[in-house]
């Protein structure tokens, strides 16, 4: 009863702030919202925009491995989908879901620095769900992606194939992020390649590591919109970004 409309779209004032609100089963081939005496809102980070997502009922909260397929069930809004406590279980894309909501919020970014398209990129990351993200993301900005699982496997890619960027976790398994970039500087092949270090590690010291084995950018994971705008200001700047 707190929900106000203005034409078709609702918002919510939640301290002050008017969020509008958006409901799975307008964009995704869901159940519609069962209505609710008490209902939630989910607020995704790194928007800027105010916006959430209205819930009728939380289930829980669970900590799983998650390896994301498209091969189950795939639509437009849908990073995938996984076996979650044994039942299928849909991954939405919230920042598509917003631009399909309101495609001039990322209107600006797109302004500011168009995607090169068609640019060859190398994804390094060993996490499945953050692979897999990471690809769709790039490849909405028409980017041809090659993933690889680790630094040996993404070595094995560098010479299978020309890359016009490299984009690599630091921690992984078999070859972390740190000895892949000093590897690829060591070879004369790759060395003019551009590459940007995407991780969780944020602090002072883990940027400063990463500049000095050879990344020339270190970016935080997992702001869509800042992370695609470094992503096209590199692939048009090359080395001296």
């Amino acid at each position: 009863n707190q929900v106000e409309w203005i034409g078709q779209k609702e918002y919510l004032n939640v301290e002050g702030v008017n969020y509008r609100i958006l409901r799975l089963g307008d964009y995704l081939n869901v159940s519609p919202l069962v209505e609710r005496e008490t209902m939630y809102l989910m607020i995704p980070k790194y928007i800027d925009r105010a916006i959430g997502f209205v819930m009728s009922e939380v289930h829980g909260v669970v900590e799983a491995p998650i390896a994301l397929s498209d091969n189950v069930y795939m639509e437009d809004g849908l990073l995938g989908t996984d076996n979650i406590q044994d039942r299928l279980t849909l991954f939405p894309d919230l920042y598509r879901l917003i631009e399909r909501a309101e495609p001039e919020y990322f209107a600006k970014r797109r302004e500011e620095a168009p995607p090169a398209g068609g640019g060859r990129i190398l994804v390094v990351e060993d996490t499945p769900y953050f692979r897999q993200m990471i690809k769709k993301y790039l490849e909405a900005d028409n980017y041809e992606v090659t993933v690889a699982e680790n630094g040996k496997q993404g070595l094995q890619m560098l010479n299978e194939k020309s890359f016009d960027l490299i984009i690599s976790d630091i921690e992984m398994p078999v070859m972390n992020g740190w000895e892949f970039m000093r590897k690829v500087r060591a070879d004369e092949r790759f060395d003019h390649v551009p590459s940007i270090a995407l991780t969780s590690l944020a602090g002072d010291r883990d940027r400063d590591k990463a500049l000095k084995v050879g990344f020339n950018v270190h970016e935080a994971k997992m702001d869509r919109e800042k992370f695609l705008l470094t992503v096209a200001r590199v692939l048009e700047n090359g080395m001296n970004d």
